[in-house]
């Protein structure tokens, strides 16, 4: 790690002639004259170094430039060097171009890190022969510009600063797609205008958009004099304004473009659907689809089944509250639900789903930026073969569908066969006795292939409603087995009331869950999933988040975000809260009320509501448990 105390010894200009080695990363750095920034070679890998720029005064020294980010170099004999020509090249072991300016001059050039974060190429006569802040990654500073024809384009992952998947441009509105990157464009400013960052200090804004006939502002939350910012495309595809507390060294973010993840769009890819919930996104794929990357989902899902199938033969799921962005085929028309659902199918396969909204048809081509969200009262109705889905009928029920394995005398043709007349050959006995067992293994055969038939239809159709109720709810079905795994065998017990037994647990992609065991079942599974369906799909940053449930036989299981700090009950015991601590407890407990009693679709009363059912995370942030439980 670098600490800025050991920068004050580093020169803040290469001259002519002149290198930086990867094998001193400690000591051949550049470092502006005002201690806030540093240039040199970081470590993105085992033994793979990128040449770059980083906050020297931020704990985690943030890189806010990269040369070769798509390149790295070895950690042995890799150089910048500036050369006689006034070239800046970067050389990997072998002596291998990777990176250069490609500038020439005959003067005197250096390269400069100046106190702005711009590394600047100049002859003595301060002509500009080159500048990052013209090759921004995905990091623009203050005093930066960029025009039109300027990208910043995301990181793939946290930690790895290669190329991602998102990027953002002032000029371009469209979704571009190719065989090997989908360039998703966050916001469309307009032609001849430039982004600016001014200058920290200033006293009027923090960042604007200008132009020579409209300004377009946004603040930070911390807007006025003094903190350090930089304005990052994350990975996740969103903007962001981070400002740097001097005090702790860490960045905070202080405005962000997209409030919603899910409305960024393409981020879950084609044939998927963006849930949002508390801050968070997840990504499920449609009905009969399957994730095309598990790692990756900006790849979007492929489909399970011929996509030239018979539309005579097909069936439309129903995905309430659920809209696909763009790709309308056609002009949207106001008429009846049946009348649009005739139209896709007159299209034949060109025409995917349509999106039904206030009596108006909407034909979509494709299925990308699919977003579900409870406020959005449009309905989407995917067209898919009934063969993939057969347990869905037109309004998005279940029926049941059984395999045939009846053996109809209408379907099997028996081959007549004549024997002689003599009764008393024992050959023909023998032979008899012969077709009869072979008939016999046949029939088993069938009957043991039937039956395996209809158990993986079975398993089939659970994968398939696995994924029907993610979309639906934004939550996932356990089974039994799992969630006492996950509880070691319900061993870990943290709380208990009239309604059942709560467990700590931890699930397989390694989150900790509260697991609740209901009482004895009253009702069908049918009925339990109906509420709790209800329950999953309600969000907000002060109420205990579903994760999942279990209905299986007898057993009926919630499984909720753990909590870690307790409830709110064990914590007034202990004297653990401070009184303005008490205050954000009783403030955010009253929001969460607030939303269950009067601002979510579907109104849930809470009637047992006491400091035993008021959980506090690890920042001691309430959250409202035990509301609309299923009394089993």
């Amino acid at each position: 790690m670098f600490l800025q105390s050991s920068y004050a010894a580093h020169p803040n200009s290469l001259s002519k002639g002149s290198s930086l080695s990867v094998e001193k990363p400690n000591h051949d750095v550049l470092m502006s004259s005002n201690g806030v920034f540093a240039a040199g070679f970081r470590s993105v890998g085992d033994n793979a170094y990128c040449f770059a720029i980083w906050f020297a005064g931020s704990s985690d020294l943030t890189i806010v430039w990269i040369a070769n980010r798509d390149r790295p170099v070895n950690g042995k004999g890799s150089v910048l060097s500036l050369l006689g020509d006034g070239n800046l090249v970067l050389k990997d072991i072998g002596e291998i171009k990777t990176w250069a300016t490609d500038t020439n001059s005959a003067s005197q050039v250096e390269l400069i890190m100046l106190d702005t974060g711009n590394l600047v190429l100049q002859t003595l006569g301060n002509e500009v022969l080159w500048e990052s802040f013209k090759f921004p990654t995905d990091t623009l500073l203050p005093y930066q510009q960029i025009d039109r024809y300027t990208k910043l384009v995301s990181s793939r992952s946290h930690g790895d600063y290669s190329s991602g998947h998102i990027g953002f441009t002032l000029t371009m509105i469209t979704c571009c797609t190719s065989s090997t990157m989908a360039l998703r464009l966050l916001a469309c400013i307009g032609r001849d205008r430039q982004l600016v960052i001014p200058q920290t200090d200033t006293s009027i804004i923090a960042v604007g958009l200008h132009s020579s006939t409209r300004q377009y502002t946004f603040f930070p939350t911390d807007l006025g004099v003094g903190p350090k910012r930089r304005l990052t495309i994350d990975f996740d595809g969103n903007l962001r304004m981070y400002s740097l507390q001097e005090k702790e060294k860490k960045w905070i973010a202080s405005w962000q473009a997209l409030n919603q993840p899910c409305r960024i769009h393409g981020i879950c890819g084609a044939n998927s659907v963006c849930i949002q919930g508390h801050g968070r996104r997840y990504c499920s794929c449609l009905p009969a689809f399957k994730a095309k990357n598990d790692y990756d989902w900006t790849a979007g899902c492929e489909p399970q089944f011929n996509q030239s199938f018979d539309v005579r033969e097909s069936i439309f799921v129903r995905l309430p509250n659920v809209d696909f962005y763009g790709f309308d085929f056609g002009t949207p028309l106001a008429q009846s639900l049946k009348d649009c659902k005739q139209r896709c199918v007159q299209l034949n396969n060109t025409c995917k789903a349509v999106m039904y909204r206030n009596g108006t048809c909407y034909l979509k081509s494709q299925l990308s930026n699919g977003v579900q969200t409870l406020n959005f009262q449009g309905t989407a109705y995917v067209m898919l073969p009934e063969s993939s889905v057969r347990f869905y009928n037109d309004s998005g029920d279940e029926k049941s569908t059984q395999l045939n394995c009846s053996g109809s005398t209408n379907d099997v043709h028996q081959l007549k066969i004549v024997y002689p007349q003599n009764r008393g050959s024992r050959f023909s006995l023998y032979l008899l006795w012969f077709v009869g067992a072979i008939g016999g293994v046949e029939m088993l055969c069938i009957f043991i292939g039937c039956f395996c038939l209809y158990q993986a239809q079975r398993r089939h159709i659970r994968q398939v409603q696995q994924g029907y109720l993610l979309v639906l709810a934004g939550f996932r079905k356990f089974s039994y087995k799992e969630l006492k795994k996950a509880t070691r065998g319900f061993s870990q017990e943290i709380g208990r009331g009239g309604g059942g037994i709560v467990y700590k647990g931890v699930l397989l992609d390694g989150r900790v869950a509260a697991i609740k065991r209901l009482n004895e079942p009253k009702h069908d599974e049918g009925e339990f999933i109906a509420e709790v369906s209800i329950i999953g799909r309600i969000n907000h940053m002060n109420l205990i988040e579903m994760w999942g449930f279990c209905a299986e036989g007898k057993h009926r299981l919630l499984v909720y975000e753990y909590m870690e700090c307790g409830s709110l009950a064990e914590n007034l015991s202990s004297n653990a809260l401070d009184w303005e601590q008490r205050f954000e407890v009783a403030l955010g407990t009253a929001k969460g009320l607030a939303y269950l009693h009067e601002e979510c679709l579907e109104w849930i009363l809470h009637c047992d509501v006491k400091p035993e059912n008021i959980l506090l995370d690890s920042n001691h942030k309430p959250k409202v448990a035990d509301f609309g439980s299923p009394n089993y």
